[in-house]
């Protein structure tokens, strides 16, 4: 600063001249009385803050976006820009209480740019429905920290730290992340697609139309192709255990309708939401039975659909229930039931004559062969029967007790304890005697 003394006087129109008075002038270097606080480093469209102090008491600070504007853009102690784009220069000044304004200082406002390229790993390619995905942030050169997303425009994170596991997902998913820096700053959030797989429909494969008559084991198959490996088949719409996998399904044995539900498993191994159901149809009937009455005939036990054989060959136009036996050999029986046809076990039936003119000595052995339980008729009215198991060998095995009802005798041996092969029975009534072989299977 420096001080100029100056002295006045009056001067009266006759031209005389009073006493001087003395007056100073001092004149200020504004510049010197304040100072500019150098704004801290700011984010791409971030706040800035200027701010300039001074030791005189009175006077405005003037704020410029130029050297030579003009018109301050602001006035004040302090000076706020809000979503500055990048760093550039700002001018302020100093204006005393007397109306002097100082030369313009340049102040410096520092944008960072930070907006670096952000990439991100997925720890599989594809998972199914119902599964999470990891998804990784590739390191950034900058970053000190990572923010993840649900959509391009939410403004609070999910997540946040390099690493993120998704909740279960049911379909294909978007997210997004961010970089950001020590300052606080971020780069542009950049998408990541998660996919999820639900697996393929099974909706449109067509399965081989299985039927079954009475009981037995059904094969089912796709019969048009998918690009699929496999698939899974359940017993219920949603039990969670499948009975099998393949593509080839051979079931147990079925005496009833059954219904499976097949899902089909795409390459990645993830099994379809939705089932499709595979019926198999079993048409239910009794097996066919021949039954021995005892008086010469033979008894099927369905009312229609009978086709009798007598050693493997059809007895024509022989369809009733009821069959009369007119000569020995193995007779056996097919029933046609709702399209399925069915054989029965063979009964052999033998007919003895004694030699005696009016008697007969007839006898029935089935089945034979036979793995259970053997059935003994004896169409005869002597009184004492005997009969007995003979093996290959000979040797009698067991005494089998026959029993009389009027004129006929009967008796059974349980032989599912027997070792298979060649047997005898031999029925011994007095003088005679009749060897008949039997197979156990």
């Amino acid at each position: 600063d420096s001080v100029t003394r100056y002295f006045v006087a009056a001067l009266r129109p006759d031209g005389c001249e009073g006493d001087r008075i003395e007056t100073k002038v001092e004149v200020a270097n504004l510049l010197e009385t304040f100072g500019v606080i150098q704004a801290q480093q700011a984010c791409k469209s971030g706040s800035v803050l200027l701010q300039a102090s001074t030791s005189i008491p009175n006077g405005t600070f003037k704020w410029y976006n130029s050297s030579t504007a003009q018109t301050p853009i602001a006035e004040g102690q302090e000076f706020l820009i809000n979503n500055l784009p990048s760093s550039r220069d700002y001018y302020v000044s100093f204006t005393s209480n007397t109306g002097c304004e100082s030369s313009r200082v340049p102040v410096t406002a520092s944008v960072i740019e930070f907006n670096p390229s952000v990439e991100v790993s997925l720890e599989k390619p594809i998972v199914c429905a119902g599964e999470r995905h990891i998804l990784s942030a590739i390191e950034t050169p900058g970053a000190v920290t990572y923010e993840w997303f649900d959509s391009a425009d939410s403004s609070s994170p999910i997540a946040t730290g390099n690493r993120m596991i998704t909740n279960s997902l049911a379909s294909t998913s978007d997210y997004y992340l961010r970089a950001v820096n020590a300052l606080g700053c971020f780069s542009n959030r950049v998408k990541v697609t998660a996919p999820v797989s639900s697996g393929i429909n099974p909706s449109t494969v067509n399965f081989s139309s299985t039927s079954i008559c009475r009981e037995g084991e059904a094969t089912l198959q796709p019969v048009n192709g998918l690009p699929t490996s496999t698939y899974r088949w359940y017993a219920s719409m949603d039990d969670s255990m499948p009975v099998h996998e393949g593509s080839i399904f051979t079931t147990g044995s079925l005496s009833t309708s059954t219904k499976f539900y097949v899902a089909a498993i795409d390459s990645y191994g993830c099994e379809s939401t939705l089932r499709k159901e595979v019926s198999v149809q079993v048409t239910s009937y009794a097996e066919p039975v021949i039954q021995v009455p005892g008086d010469g005939s033979l008894k099927s036990n369905f009312t229609a659909g009978n086709s009798w054989y007598l050693n493997g060959a059809l007895l024509p136009n022989e369809t009733s229930q009821f069959l009369n036996v007119k000569e020995s050999g193995d007779y056996s029986l097919k029933v046609d039931f709702q399209g399925c046809s069915e054989f029965s076990g063979a009964v052999n039936i033998t007919t003895l004559i004694t030699g005696i003119e009016d008697s007969s000595y007839e006898y029935t052995v089935y089945p034979n062969p036979v793995s259970e339980i053997l059935q003994i008729r004896v169409k005869d009215s002597t009184p004492i029967m005997r009969a007995y198991l003979v093996n290959s060998n000979g040797a009698k095995v067991a005494e089998i007790q026959m029993n009389k009802n009027l004129d006929e005798w009967s008796g059974e041996i349980d032989l599912r304890q027997a070792s298979k092969g060649l047997y005898i029975i031999q029925l011994n009534a007095g003088e005679r005697l009749v060897a008949h072989k039997i197979i156990v299977k």
